[in-house]
């Protein structure tokens, strides 16, 4: 399993402004987001909303977490490429995200690499503290590819 580095805390600190035009500023120390409404909801729709931030959290942290167990695995990965679709539903108590899927693409240059990269990949769905802090289904779909070879190994 994937040890702490240190049992000290973590703190991610941000900060919200409102501001005029249904359109917000979202700090976190040097790194400032306007985030608006959804576009469905009344938004200019041409800035990221809060449910693509979500959802890019969980795929971006993901593939950060595979990037860097393959490293300290010594797994040397050709490419790497993801997608994630966030799926928002209402019920009774109002929305949320019933399900994130992620597919991830990993090019690797052996066939050898190939289950390593698997194991990899299914240690990154479990690991990844993003989506172990959320409530909701977060599912990968992954293929594997060697590169130089016409079969790609599908999950």
């Amino acid at each position: 399993m994937n040890e702490p580095r240190s049992s000290q805390p973590i703190a991610y600190r941000t900060s919200f402004r409102w501001e005029h035009n249904r359109e917000g500023e979202l700090a976190s120390s040097l790194h400032p987001h306007r985030p608006p409404l959804h576009i469905d909801l009344g938004g200019p729709g041409d800035h990221w909303t809060p449910g693509e931030l979500l959802v890019g959290a969980v795929e971006s942290c993901t593939v950060a977490t595979l990037l860097a167990l393959a490293r300290r695995s010594g797994l040397m990965l050709a490419a790497c490429s993801s997608n994630a679709t966030g799926t928002l539903e209402a019920d009774k108590h109002g929305y949320s995200f019933s399900v994130i899927a992620l597919s991830i693409h990993v090019t690797v240059t052996t066939e050898a690499d190939r289950e390593r990269a698997a194991a990899i990949i299914r240690q990154a769905e479990e690991t990844c503290f993003v989506c172990r802090s959320l409530n909701t289904n977060v599912t990968v779909d992954y293929t594997i590819e060697v590169v130089g070879s016409p079969d790609a190994g599908r999950r």
